[in-house]
């Protein structure tokens, strides 16, 4: 299996400096902090050069850069390359001791600091990155033509380093053929240009960091640094216009599932993934939430260059797994079995990748090591024995099964066990350890230590924890310590995984307890389901909330606590008690805003005359549920908000205005209805003034009439119903539920009876009969795809005044957060206007979109 030939390519820089040189205004990257053009990019590069040579950095050295991805970063790598040094990123905030022992095993001469000195000490000179403003000056066509011109007098250009199998991390050092070899195919595959904007979401001590930040800036196109206070990169993606994504299926999968339903992703038309097995249903659900979208798997360890296989996932045909797919130019595939021989079509053997562009290996590599990298005499090309398995279908398709060794990705990142247990056998009081991942989710997958403590040695599990912890990234550490009497063997003498995981189904069930409605407790339950932690879990114990975790957290407690925490927040929370303060903190700033609505309303109200805790009855859209009113009933505190679910019986309109009249004492009220819930809260104010209780106002939130009866089968029904609910969970508003009812309730039963039997009353219904109440139609504020006079419609339905109002946010997010607030305050304003007036209130916009 084999690629085809490219022709040779300029390197990075001199690139980058072409474009400057053709378009030096074009913007180069947007921040929080402003704008850089291409001239500006260049110019920085070389004033970051120029600070370096200042400073005794020669050709060859390792220079170490510390700093979020930001302009002064990239200029900073760029300098960094131009005057011929080695780029080696590393995070300032990962443990001292870890960064100074890489910084020793790479043979780093200096730390060039591009987000301010480093606050730790390193024992070796610190640059700052921004001194280079005093060698700053508008680049001169000489000094661009000479970047372009320059010859890379050293090949290598870049040191990431992943977990190795000794207790020290493999520094792995990469070229720049390998990194200018894989951006032109991507460029030119792809057709990434000068009008494509790229979202940068990776941590810079992850190769892929490369191909996020200099695939838009080699093809003349901007660069996008995530803000500081991102919640969730597809709504940023959305607001920027972001067109490409480099992000691993757990990512995607966690910012899919959190996003819910938000400004549509129209402008993203690559989605590239990489950096582990991309499940069928995160597939599903990217196609399901953006259809226009491009999905690619990409495959390839650091060693061979960012990736080397790559597949157009089929947006009608996910297979599971997702193949790897084909190689890229001027690679070539072997899968070979334990004898080294080729394996037949759909037979499983170890991935073996043959490239001149591969990395130039390991620095200090030890023999094994060493091993997988075999040179091919008379031959640039050398192969890569990647230890992955794996198998090539009749069509020359690859598609990998698993690993030959421990290795395992946790959260994207590549984690060896055995440099975990190394340090572990370090410890006083341990005699042995074995580190194994568990969790049926990538999500979810934590890694659980079994040890063997010493006689009668006690060892505390958060001290091991931050042992770790002051020699490992958060993603190496366990969640759980368990001790063992002795570890299980197998009859050839290995370590027995499957009695030790086993043995631990007990602790699995066992999750952190729960009493009654203990919020507390439930957040905990929570942590402990996405892998944060293990069993019980000490309120002042150590936790890692990773990007990740912070996400599908803050959409937790949205359902959960009904307050938004965001995920910038929770992510530098380190305990469960630092989690709650931000929770305590969130519900006051929520308590306050609802207080400060609730003056505005009491301004409104002494306005429109005496009036108190009027009744407003709410009726739920498709879904059926009215826990969709939580945020409007907050937002409206001086209404005494009833939030019906849908329930069916043989005449569901009789019934809702039965209970109605019986808790009202048929005092006068106001209906509410959204979505399709309008159509039914009409017929309910058709029944209620037929038993002589006033309906003062309908409110129909962009809501259309029914004007005929619709004829489903039960199959189409259920295949609606089913359709629906899956969106229902893909935008998380049944998973809070599913989960605190796991075991009592099949909520997606549930929910599916309840779709069909809402759907099933709705399709009958026709409103020939015009009401007498006043009715007011908020409208969403985007356009819909057929353009009817709903209001109109619902003039013909009423010998009471209807009033069309332009709510705030679309159709689907009329009662999110964003939004619920001002759309409460037209309510508000509309429902206190005098029986008949005509309502005109400045609002978000024209009337749009309907149900």
């Amino acid at each position: 299996m084999r690629g085809h030939p490219v022709r040779t390519r300029p390197h990075l820089t001199a690139r980058i400096a072409e474009i400057a040189a053709l378009h030096a205004d074009a913007v180069a990257i947007r921040e929080d902090q402003g704008t850089c053009s291409y001239g500006e990019l260049v110019a920085l590069a070389i004033a970051q050069r120029r600070l370096l040579e200042r400073n005794g950095v020669n050709p060859g050295d390792v220079v170490a850069l510390s700093g979020p991805v930001s302009i002064p970063f990239v200029s900073a790598m760029l300098g960094t390359w131009l005057a011929g040094a080695i780029a080696f990123p590393i995070d300032a905030a990962a443990p001292s001791l870890r960064n100074r022992a890489l910084i020793a095993q790479t043979g780093t001469r200096h730390l060039f600091a591009t987000g301010g000195v480093a606050a730790q000490e390193y024992g070796v000179p610190v640059i700052d990155a921004c001194d280079a403003g005093a060698f700053v000056s508008r680049a001169s066509t000489g000094d661009v033509d000479a970047v372009v011109n320059a010859p890379l007098t050293v090949p290598d250009a870049y040191i990431f380093c992943s977990s190795g199998s000794t207790g020290t991390p493999k520094a792995i050092l990469g070229n720049h053929a390998g990194l200018s070899h894989f951006l032109a195919w991507q460029r030119d595959a792809f057709r990434i240009g000068p009008s494509d904007h790229c979202l940068v979401t990776t941590n810079t001590t992850f190769d892929v960091v490369l191909r996020d930040i200099f695939l838009v800036l080699t093809a003349g196109g901007c660069l996008h640094v995530a803000p500081n206070d991102m919640s969730n990169p597809l709504t940023t993606c959305a607001e920027r216009a972001i067109t490409c994504l480099h992000v691993t299926p757990t990512r995607l999968q966690a910012w899919l599932q959190a996003r819910g339903v938000g400004e549509p992703l129209s402008a993203l038309r690559h989605v590239f993934s990489a950096g582990e097995p991309m499940p069928a249903e995160v597939a599903a659900l990217l196609h399901a939430t953006a259809p226009n979208v491009g999905l690619v798997n990409l495959y390839g360890p650091t060693e061979t260059t960012l990736a080397k296989f790559f597949h157009r996932v089929d947006r009608h045909a996910h297979r599971n797994p997702v193949p790897v797919g084909r190689p890229l130019d001027e690679v070539r595939c072997h899968v070979l079995g334990d004898d080294l021989k080729p394996c037949m079509p759909m037979q499983v053997g170890e991935v073996v990748i043959q490239t001149p562009y591969r990395s130039s290996g390991y620095l200090g590599a030890t023999a094994d090591q060493t091993a997988r990298f075999v040179d091919i005499p008379g031959s640039a090309d050398g192969v890569y024995f990647t230890g992955d398995l794996g198998f090539v279908d009749e069509a020359g398709v690859l598609t990998l099964s698993g690993r030959k060794d421990d290795q395992v990705k946790i959260r994207g990142v590549l984690v060896n066990p055995a440099e975990i247990e190394a340090l572990l056998n370090d410890v006083a009081g341990i005699l042995r350890t074995k580190v194994l991942p568990v969790g049926d989710t990538q999500l979810s997958r934590r890694l659980v230590a079994f040890y063997v403590p010493a006689g009668d040695a006690s060892l505390d599990a958060r001290e091991l924890g931050r042992h770790l912890a002051e020699r490992l990234p958060p993603a190496l550490i366990p969640r759980q310590f368990i001790p063992v009497r002795s570890m299980p063997m197998t009859a050839n003498g290995k370590v027995d995984k499957a009695r030790l995981l086993d043995s631990l189904t007990g602790l699995r069930s066992a999750r952190p307890g729960r009493s009654g409605d203990d919020l507390v407790a439930r957040v905990a339950e929570f942590l402990h389901d996405i892998g944060v932690c293990g069993g019980d879990v000490d309120p002042d114990s150590l936790l890692h909330v990773d990007s990740l975790a912070a996400i599908a957290l803050d959409h937790f407690l949205e359902h959960a606590a009904h307050c938004a925490v965001p995920a910038v927040t929770l992510a530098q929370c380190d305990s469960l008690s630092a989690i709650m303060a931000a929770v305590s903190l969130a519900r006051r700033e929520y308590a306050d805003a609802a207080a400060a609505d609730a003056a505005a309303a009491d301004a409104a109200a002494a306005d429109a005359g005496d009036d108190t805790r009027p009744r407003l009855f709410a009726f739920p859209p498709l879904s059926g549920w009215g826990l969709i009113f939580k945020g409007l009933e907050a937002a409206l505190p001086d209404y005494a908000v009833t939030s019906f679910d849908f329930i069916p019986s043989e005449d569901p309109p009789a019934d809702y205005a039965e209970r109605i009249a019986r808790a009202t004492s048929r005092q006068p009220v106001t209906l509410l209805g959204y979505s399709a819930g309008g159509n039914l809260a009409y017929e309910v104010t058709q029944r209620l003034e037929s038993m002589g209780v006033e309906v003062r106002r309908l409110v129909l939130m962009d809501t259309a009439p029914r004007t005929h009866v619709i004829r489903r089968g039960e199959a189409e029904l259920e295949q609606y119903a089913g359709s629906f609910v899956d969106y229902l969970f893909d935008i998380g508003f049944l998973s809070e539920l599913a989960a605190s009812l796991a075991g009592i309730v099949d909520v997606r039963r549930v929910a599916e009876r309840k779709i069909v039997r809402y759907r099933n009353y709705l399709d009958g219904v026709v409103h020939d009969r015009p009401i007498n109440a006043d009715i007011l139609l908020l409208s969403a504020s985007s356009a819909s795809e057929v353009d009817r006079d709903v209001a109109g419609m619902w003039r013909r339905l009423s010998t009471g005044t209807v009033s069309e109002l332009g709510g705030h946010g679309h159709h689907l997010a009329m009662l999110d957060r964003d939004n619920v607030h001002e759309n409460a305050a037209l309510i508000v304003r509309a429902t206190r206007s005098a029986p008949g007036a005509s309502i005109a209130i400045s609002a978000a916009g024209p009337a749009a979109s309907r149900d």
